[in-house]
């Protein structure tokens, strides 16, 4: 099969990590099971193979000009088109004339549930307009996938998709990067990965970590991301009177942050909302104990609490309540180490998504 892959723009990708690199991964798996791949990016090729994702045999490029939808399908003739992140509209416009499948990846991010009025105060019109546009496209497409049950029924109850056509589709995991080592649990430390914004929450992470400190429980907090809360968050660290038991570490590549999952004993995610989150799922398979609110699809992957905390949204007593009962059986602690990886890396396999996305190509070819 000839798949036609739609990614970001290539610039991205080596700072994006997560999600979008987890959908370039699955291509080798795709290409190893005898499928051909072609790149429809802008920009130079050369960009795709140096980060060496895409440096092997059975895949090519195409860096037309993106107004040339149309020519570009007529010349490469693909059997099905996956568009891993965006929009893409024309090309969209374009398959439905072509009669070619339009498979799209779709993460919730452009469907921010703010109001009108809200978007206008904060400058985020263009945002409303793009959350639109996806909505539309997401319509329109042969099949609509997206890693978490969550975000399935949120595009099926409040954007219109069907059921048939919303699939749940989970991201692969690379486990030569993201492995255990107990060796190099480090007591007492705990980490936070996320961009210092509202919604991730980082402040409450430092309110987690600054309880189970006082308990002797957490020696230092490493909080991994960049963003304009930085500074109101050492002002908070320096209010909890943890400033110098917190480290702020602007960018990691994804070998650095794999290292710090198997030094930590704890990964703290205190978003306001998550679709599928790559951190729980990296940290899970590198042996961390995680902790998470209810949000999202957060309980799709702390399914345990014997083996996990999640509880009610913004509850920090409760999540540092529930931390402080595991680290206190620290004879427990192994076990859990042992078990969350053991999950994580069973159920996220690039494999398991490839042999899906087969299933999924095939079907959307015997609907045109």
């Amino acid at each position: 099969m000839k798949i036609l892959v739609i990614p970001r723009a290539g610039s991205r990708i080596e700072r994006e990590g997560g999600g979008v690199l987890n959908i370039w991964k699955c291509a080798k798996a795709l290409v190893d099971r005898g499928h051909k791949i072609i790149v429809a990016a802008p920009g130079d090729p050369t960009d795709w193979t140096m980060n060496g994702l895409f440096a092997y045999e059975g895949v090519s490029y195409t860096n037309k000009d993106f107004v040339r939808f149309e020519e570009i399908l007529k010349e490469w003739a693909p059997d099905t088109i996956h568009s891993v992140s965006g929009i893409h509209s024309r090309f969209l416009e374009s398959s439905n004339r072509l009669k070619i499948p339009f498979v799209m990846e779709c993460h919730l991010q452009g469907f921010k549930s703010l109001k009108l009025t809200d978007r206008l105060l904060s400058g985020q019109l263009r945002g409303l307009r793009r959350g639109r546009m996806i909505a539309k496209a997401a319509r329109t497409a042969t099949f609509v996938l997206t890693p978490s049950d969550y975000a399935r029924k949120e595009l099926i109850n409040k954007f219109g998709t069907t059921d048939k056509q919303t699939l749940t589709v989970r991201n692969g995991l690379d486990h030569e990067l993201f492995y255990p080592d107990l060796g190099q649990k480090e007591k007492g430390l705990m980490l936070a990965v996320g961009r210092q914004v509202p919604e991730k929450g980082i402040g409450r992470a430092l309110e987690v970590f600054e309880k189970l400190s006082v308990q002797g429980l957490a020696r230092k907090l490493v909080v991994v991301g960049e963003g304009p809360e930085r500074d109101s968050l050492l002002s908070l660290a320096q209010s909890l009177a943890i400033v110098e038991k917190v480290e702020f570490i602007d960018c990691v590549t994804q070998s650095e942050l794999a290292e710090l999952y198997r030094k930590s004993e704890v990964l703290l995610n205190t978003s306001n909302s998550e679709n599928y989150s790559n951190a729980l799922v990296e940290a899970m398979a590198c042996g961390c104990l995680v902790a998470g609110f209810d949000v999202g699809g957060n309980g799709e992957i702390i399914q345990n609490f014997e083996l996990g905390v999640l509880v009610k949204p913004f509850e920090v007593e409760e999540m540092a309540e529930g931390l402080a009962l595991k680290l206190s059986e620290r004879s427990t602690l192994r076990e859990i180490f042992e078990k969350n990886s053991q999950f994580s890396m069973s159920r996220h396999q690039w494999n398991s998504r490839a042999e899906r996305l087969e299933e999924i190509f095939d079907s959307a070819r015997r609907m045109f």
